[in-house]
């Protein structure tokens, strides 16, 4: 999920990865959600979110090398829902290298995007009324109906 307390502040200006390379993992071509080498569907076995992405491409995040080493141990690609790019291009600053570095992160194929319909929508909001206890915004959300 988003990191959510008060201590969480976007990174601005910071040590941002600068090529494919230095994204830890990345598959060194593009996979989509449906290119698998059969033509089926590329099953992802673990969920990534917009915290566990800024921390990977921020080298001075407290959480860089844990995430690190979490996404070495992951099997690529891993699934996000469309609204974690969306909060991740919100969050990741406002130079052109963060931008670039976030988008080399969403090129790469270590993450496909999980479609949501329009009806399961309503799956959504009620997982965040549900847990509304909890710090659950629309990408978390979306992730955890996608976890499901």
């Amino acid at each position: 999920m988003t990191r959510r307390n008060e201590n969480f502040t976007p990174p601005r200006r910071v040590a941002w990865a600068h090529s494919q390379a230095s994204i830890p993992g990345a598959p060194k071509q593009h996979a989509s959600w449906s290119a698998g080498a059969s033509g089926d569907a590329m099953p992802a076995n673990a969920l990534i979110d917009t915290g566990a992405i800024l921390a990977l491409l921020d080298r001075t995040d407290r959480w860089h090398d844990s995430c690190v080493d979490a996404f070495h141990q992951l099997r690529l690609p891993l699934l996000t829902s469309e609204a974690v790019p969306t909060e991740l291009f919100h969050l990741v600053g406002d130079t052109r290298s963060e931008m670039e570095a976030a988008w080399r992160f969403v090129r790469s194929g270590a993450a496909v995007l999980g479609t949501i319909e329009d009806a399961e929508l309503q799956h959504v909001h009620g997982l965040m009324s549900r847990y509304r206890d909890r710090p659950m915004d629309f990408a978390d959300g979306t992730l955890v109906y996608l976890a499901t």
